[in-house]
């Protein structure tokens, strides 16, 4: 016989291990497009389900998509959405502060 019956258990911890680690790497993704989509201003609900339903296939579509959507943090972001509202251009935030 291949496997002792001593030996199923070692298998089986090393199998569990492997799942609870997988498991760990897809909750991370599952966190990190959810964090990442709602930054970008995405429904974050619905890459939360694509990427946990799709899994490799639904994250590599979500990067994919989101080079569409720039951050909201970014500060390109920021200028378009001013230039776009009207308000003017330079508030100077673009000069480092000065201390008096």
């Amino acid at each position: 016989m291949f496997l002792q019956y001593g030996d199923l258990g070692f298998v089986f911890g090393a199998y569990l291990f492997f799942m609870v680690f997988v498991l760990a790497i897809d909750v991370g993704i599952a966190v990190w497009v959810y964090r990442d989509a709602q930054s970008r201003g995405m429904d974050a609900t619905i890459w939360l389900l694509v990427v946990i339903l799709g899994g490799c296939v639904g994250c590599i579509v979500y990067i994919i998509i989101s080079k569409e959507y720039p951050a909201r943090e970014s500060a390109d972001w920021y200028k378009k959405k001013m230039r776009e509202s009207g308000h003017p251009q330079n508030r100077g935030f673009d000069q480092p502060h000065r201390q008096m």
